[in-house]
């Protein structure tokens, strides 16, 4: 591999993000003793809330991390979108950006692992091995002459979830390889290359924290043991990486979460809803999936918590003139303020894409964006029947209890969200100049 080892910076930030992880999961975790390298690291500089993206989800809210901008700015609205002038869905990457993260500007040396939405890595100073999705593991390092060592290192892109049900000692054993081999590629890769700003993510946490959630807090669960030995494990994983960064010198930190957890109460079925309020028709679903069957509908959902309505304008069979548009949001907005499930209500806030979407992309974005209440996952559910109901999952993103700390608390921006966090990340490394 290329030697890009030149000599030591004056300046180094070690990042870690911990995906989905609540506050309240960290402040228990520190206090009982399950995570005593954090509850160190956190005692003089204690996390704080942090509010994610719209949607809550990591594609969107890393990319907001990463550029300090909400969607309207950098362009990813989700997991998965529609192609231009098509009812294809595609999976946005890292070429769609349109805003440079701040690992890719100033010429310094950066070390990024894992960091989600950042397929297929792109040539920068230092490496980047991407997180997921990502579908091809060489073409998620940067720069090419490190892939052997990536691949021959047991990095694993993301963890196979598929048999979580049959086989939860396997899911859960696999966490820990998972964990283990990227934490050992990382900590080979701190020693080895230059770098002024370095982060780890973690995505297994939120793997974790969909299937088994109802876990972390009920010792009589099954699965309580097991659930609390990965974030034993990981504490003790990130003792290693904070040791070895500190070996030539103490660097600044910053610890976060993309968004937060709930357990989940149920899903809900957007579409399902949509056709009974007249809004779309059912149609023959994509076996593949690839194409949504919305074509005679007025409004669709795609996940999660996205709505758009079916225009002229935007759609190549659309059924809504622009004339309509607004009286059609007018009836939906109240509608979906109204749901209840067992007497609960249902959505926090329904927003306008005007409203929370910055120019110049906001005409690419869904018209609303639906806020859940803590525990309902708003989902598609293209081919579904009923509107609610429950899956595999136990838990469901949270958009308002994801956590934010870090070794400058002096820089700490009041009530932060994760489109601040660029700028606190900016103020810490020029502080160390």
């Amino acid at each position: 591999m290329t030697a890009m080892r030149l000599k030591r910076p004056k300046r180094r930030l070690l990042i870690i993000g911990l995906d989905g992880v609540p506050i309240e999961l960290l402040r228990e975790y520190t206090r009982d003793g399950t995570m005593p390298v954090l509850k160190e690291l956190l005692s003089h500089c204690p996390p704080v809330a942090m509010t994610a993206s719209l949607p809550e989800i990591s594609a969107v809210s890393w990319s907001g991390f990463m550029t300090g901008m909400d969607s309207g700015d950098h362009g990813i609205f989700g997991f998965t979108d529609l192609e231009d002038n098509s009812y294809r869905l595609r999976f946005p990457d890292f070429r769609d950006l349109r805003r440079k993260p701040f690992f890719m500007m100033g010429g310094k040396p950066s070390v990024i692992i894992n960091l989600p939405a950042t397929y297929p890595a792109r040539p920068m100073r230092g490496a980047l091995i991407s997180g997921f999705v990502a579908p091809d593991l060489e073409r998620a390092v940067w720069p090419p002459d490190l892939y052997p060592r990536v691949r021959d290192s047991g990095y694993v892109i993301d963890l196979e979830c598929s048999r979580v049900q049959e086989e939860p000692e396997v899911f859960f054993s696999n966490l820990h390889t998972v964990l283990r081999h990227r934490l050992d590629l990382a900590v080979n890769l701190m020693r080895d290359l230059e770098w002024e700003t370095f982060m780890f993510t973690v995505t297994g946490t939120d793997r974790l924290h969909h299937f088994f959630f109802d876990a972390w807090n009920r010792d009589d669960h099954p699965r309580h043991k097991e659930f609390r030995d990965y974030y034993v494990e990981l504490d003790a994983s990130l003792g290693e990486l904070l040791e070895e960064a500190r070996r030539c010198i103490h660097p600044e930190w910053l610890i976060l979460s993309d968004h937060g957890f709930a357990p989940l109460k149920t899903e809900i079925n957007l579409n399902p809803l949509l056709r009974e309020w007249g809004y779309a028709e059912k149609e023959v679903p994509d076996p593949e999936g690839i194409t949504v069957p919305v074509r005679k509908s007025r409004v669709f959902a795609l996940d999660p918590s996205r709505i758009y309505i079916h225009s002229k304008e935007r759609y190549p069979e659309g059924r809504v003139a622009p004339a309509e548009r607004k009286r059609i949001l007018e009836e939906m907005i109240p509608r979906f303020a109204s749901i209840r499930h067992e007497n609960r209500p249902v959505i926090r806030s329904v927003h306008r894409r005007e409203d929370i979407y910055a120019r110049p992309y906001r005409h690419l974005a869904p018209d609303l964006v639906l806020e859940a209440e803590p525990g309902f996952d708003l989902k598609a559910g293209f081919s579904k029947s009923s509107v609610f109901c429950k899956g595999k999952f136990r838990g469901s993103h949270q958009r308002d209890n994801a956590f934010l700390a870090c070794s400058m608390p002096e820089f700490m921006p009041r009530n932060p969200s994760i489109f601040q966090v660029r700028d606190l990340v900016d103020k810490m490394l020029k502080q160390r100049t």
